[in-house]
């Protein structure tokens, strides 16, 4: 929740400035403290660091830069909104501030730097852009360049921060976070960049939602010691490496992704390592050399209602995962195996499962597995019925199917959503519920 004030003073390097910029034009008037507009690409501090308004600027000196706006709201009391003058940040333009070194870290709660609608480019220094150490901030809306190895963003210890529609192309991580509480992650772009793109270390009510890398060499995300993390509707094309990453985890839901792996090697798509209580459930995974989804040492959780096409493996549960339940995935040619479960991983249930045109459909080195009910067709089959449109994914069976209602009632929902667990007389085999 931003905290809102009765008036706004609108602080301004000049009266210029002050004349020509309006902060009504996003509806800000009446919500925050103190105003600060950006109106030179200069990286300058024309002040002391104890600057808290454009009075405090060196006689003589033009607009406000973003340091000394940074600055200003570290040191101006209550709620402060950091914006960009539209003259020389225009929508549609990349008018570009070259960083000498780090901007000074944002160490007073309740604000935000805003560039929705306006050009800003952001040319990171070796020693990074921003750091929050604040809670309750929001950046928005910057175009972030970098080649320095250290983390676009940091995010140290702080509460309620925000960091949406930005745009990444870094050379190390863009954003790293340690300590956060009530991150949200949301509708930035990441592209062309080396390290991991996001790592987070030891967060509490994490989201990632809405995000889109792309061509990175390494992961898209990197999660540890988090509890309580969504991971939704995010699209991942060609990245390095494993696609995303937790570890150490609890109560993690990985929903609704896109990744496409085509064009890398060496891969994995959605890891768990020591990880619980948590869900992967309805992402699509493309092609590539990988295990579409792996589980190491992380038990009791659920893998649901995925599509895996066409990668080395689609599920794999190795070292000591346990009481995992996988249930309701589409797996598409596995030039492996379909699903894989270790010698070491026990009491895990694999039901309602479709596998088609895999090497080895089904291998279990444990026999301690709950299976029931899945579905494994090949096209060399001679008495393969066939999918309505296996080709784009609709893996329901035709009518007259032998599958259909040739299920045991094992318990579990096959329809989510509906008021019966399955439709018809009995479950049909396989991961898509089809009526006769």
């Amino acid at each position: 929740m931003w905290k809102r004030s009765a008036w706004v003073a609108l602080v301004c390097g000049s009266a210029s400035v002050c004349a020509s910029t309006s902060c009504g034009r996003i509806n800000y008037d009446g919500l925050w403290d103190s105003v600060f507009i950006v109106s030179t690409t200069e990286d300058r501090l024309a002040g002391p660091d104890t600057i808290a308004s454009g009075f405090d600027l060196a006689p003589g000196t033009d607009g406000i830069s973003l340091r000394e706006a940074m600055t200003m709201a570290n040191n101006s009391e209550g709620s402060n909104l950091i914006l960009f003058d539209a003259e020389v940040f225009a929508d549609g333009g990349e008018a570009a501030i070259v960083l000498t070194s780090a901007l000074p870290p944002l160490v007073d709660e309740f604000t935000a730097i805003d560039a929705n609608d306006r050009g800003v480019q952001i040319v990171a220094s070796d020693a990074g852009a921003i750091r929050i150490e604040a809670n309750n901030t929001l950046v928005e809306g910057l175009d972030f360049v970098s080649t320095g190895a250290n983390a676009v963003i940091a995010i140290d210890a702080a509460s309620s921060v925000n960091i949406r529609a930005n745009y990444f192309q870094a050379a190390s991580t863009s954003i790293s976070a340690s300590g956060a509480n009530q991150l949200s992650i949301t509708g930035n772009e990441f592209r062309n960049s080396v390290g991991d793109s996001i790592v987070v270390d030891g967060a509490n009510d994490l989201f990632v939602l809405g995000n889109h890398f792309e061509d990175l060499q390494d992961r898209a995300l990197r999660v540890a010691n988090a509890t309580t993390a969504t991971i939704d509707d995010n699209t991942l094309l060609h990245v390095g490496g494993t696609q995303m990453t937790i570890a150490d985890s609890t109560l993690v839901a990985v929903n609704r992704n896109s990744i496409v792996i085509d064009n890398k090697t060496s891969q994995k798509g959605v890891r768990f390592e020591r990880v619980t209580e948590s869900r992967i459930c309805d992402n699509f995974i493309d092609p590539g050399t990988a295990h579409m989804v792996s589980l190491d040492d992380s038990s009791d959780n659920t893998i649901e209602g995925n599509i895996l096409d066409r990668g080395h493996a689609g599920v794999v549960l190795e070292g000591e995962s346990a009481r995992n339940m996988v249930i309701r995935n589409v797996i598409i040619e596995s030039e492996y195996d379909g699903i894989y479960v270790a010698s070491t991983s026990d009491d895990n249930i694999v039901v309602h499962n479709t596998i088609h045109n895999a090497s080895s459909a089904l291998v279990f080195s444990s026999d301690s597995v709950i299976q029931g009910n899945n579905l494994i067709t090949n096209d060399t089959d001679p008495d393969f019925f066939g999918y309505v449109d296996a080709a784009n994914y609709d893996y329901q069976l035709l009518p007259g199917s032998p599958h259909i209602d040739a299920g045991e009632e094992l318990g579990y929902d096959c329809v989510p959503g509906a008021s019966e667990l399955y439709w018809d007389d009995a479950p049909d085999l396989g991961a898509v519920e089809t009526r006769r």
